[in-house]
Order: C-alpha cells, then structure tokens, then sequence
C-alpha cells in the first residue's frame, strides 16, 4: 500500500517535434495569421471545425476554406482546477461535430460564447479561446 504522503508530484516537460499535414497545417497557419476558419467538403458540403483530413460523412479529401461562425454553444465543461481556464466542446450549426478548446472559467452547458484568439496568436489550437457572450 502506497502511503499519500510519500507520493512525489512533478510537473514533468517533454519537448517534442510533430507533423500536422496539409489541412491542419494550414489551420494552424490561419490561426498565427489571426482567423478562425473551418473546411466544407467539396463533394458533400459538411463543414468542419476543426477541420479533418477525410470527410467524416463521405470519406472525401478536398475542401474548401470558410469563415466559422462567431456564436457557439457549449455542449460539455471540463473544469481545470487550479488553471486560469476549463476545457469545454462547443458546437454551432451549419458544423458536423464538436470542438475542445479553452474557455473562460465559470461557464456552463447551454451558454452561448463566442470564440476568439489571444492577443498574440502563437498557431495553436490553445490560441482559440471561448468567451461568454
């Protein structure tokens, strides 16, 4: 049996090195650049945020590029204890799925909030922050 007190807890760093692909690639490239935009297939017109590499309804694999909307709804929290923001998944219409981002504490289901992007957007899906309306 492991006694509480004799548990060490470190915030432990790992430095590592990724590849996005073309869309998300492009994506996070938006994101640095200041906008907020999602994909519409071309062969089936669902819209996506963020977006895919493969359509998710048609399997297809060519988009287009659009604006998202402003207006989201929070559909899940995920509070973050001791962090200056919770997790939430916000959803809108005209969008298949859902998005996990950052957003203000104190926020709940049902909430309408609008997304935007920290002052100095850095290209990352952390830059997006959700804000009550």
């Amino acid at each position: 049996m492991i006694r509480e007190d004799s548990i060490l807890q470190v915030d432990l760093r790992i430095p590592y090195t990724f590849t996005t692909g073309e869309v998300v690639g492009t994506f996070l490239g938006y994101l640095k650049d200041g906008q907020l935009m999602g994909v519409e297939c071309e062969k089936c017109q669902t819209r996506f945020f963020p977006p895919l590499d493969l359509c998710e309804q048609c399997g297809a694999s060519r988009w287009r590029w659009v604006k998202v909307p402003d207006v989201w709804e929070i559909v899940l929290v995920v509070p973050l204890p001791r962090k200056a923001h919770d997790l939430v998944f916000v959803k809108t219409g005209g969008f298949y799925g859902s998005a996990l981002l950052l957003a203000d504490k104190g926020l709940e289901k049902g909430v309408r909030v609008r997304l935007s992007l920290k002052e100095a957007p850095e290209g990352r899906i952390t830059d997006i922050i959700a804000r009550r309306l």
